[in-house]
């Protein structure tokens, strides 16, 4: 636990520490979460297709037929997961193919009888040691997958403690046209 004293000194840095103040700076630092791309606010990045981000939320939509504004919510924020663990699968392989392109010399002249598995270690391995992109995109993944599984467990748990609803009589297979639905629920004409 932190002392008065510490507490103190946080509370006069903080008093310092007030972020960019000219118009420039804030201008600046306006676009600082869209910057990676990989935690962005927005669902699709310059380069994506809308298509395919559509694809996928019409793919957890008929699946999960979320059911009232918490399930919708939970359903978007699994598609959002899902999204951003594809892309980052994406950035993993052209960071690896940018590393070959940067040091696939390197690798040919000293390495002449390498497989493709020692090449991408060889490459990871160069990464590890100059730069910490793959510890960061690993954190970002986990980031994501943490998410999805975390709604995905929210809309099981809340599904599981509502309480069964009646049939539906316009989703039911009792309404279907081969079994109309009972006398009472139709309307007079």
């Amino acid at each position: 636990m932190a002392t008065e004293q510490q507490i103190a000194a946080n509370r006069r840095n903080a008093q310092r520490s007030t972020g960019p103040r000219t118009p420039a700076g804030k201008a600046a630092s306006r676009l600082n979460a869209l910057k990676r791309g990989l935690t962005s606010s927005r669902a699709i990045t310059c380069g994506e297709v809308y298509a395919d981000f559509d694809l996928l939320r019409n793919a957890f939509y008929a699946e999960w037929r979320p059911a009232g504004v918490f399930e919708i919510t939970l359903v978007q924020q699994m598609v959002m997961a899902a999204w951003r663990l594809q892309r980052l699968r994406g950035v993993e392989t052209g960071l690896l193919d940018l590393s070959d392109l940067d040091l696939g010399r390197e690798i040919d002249e000293n390495h002449k009888e390498i497989s493709h598995d020692s090449r991408l270690a060889y490459l990871f391995r160069h990464d590890s040691r100059h730069d910490r992109t793959f510890p960061l995109l690993a954190r970002y993944e986990a980031q994501a997958e943490h998410a999805l599984y975390r709604a995905m467990n929210q809309l099981q748990r809340l599904r599981s403690a509502r309480p069964a609803a009646p049939p539906d009589y316009q989703t039911s297979p009792i309404s279907s046209p081969s079994n109309p639905p009972p006398s009472d629920t139709i309307a007079d004409s």
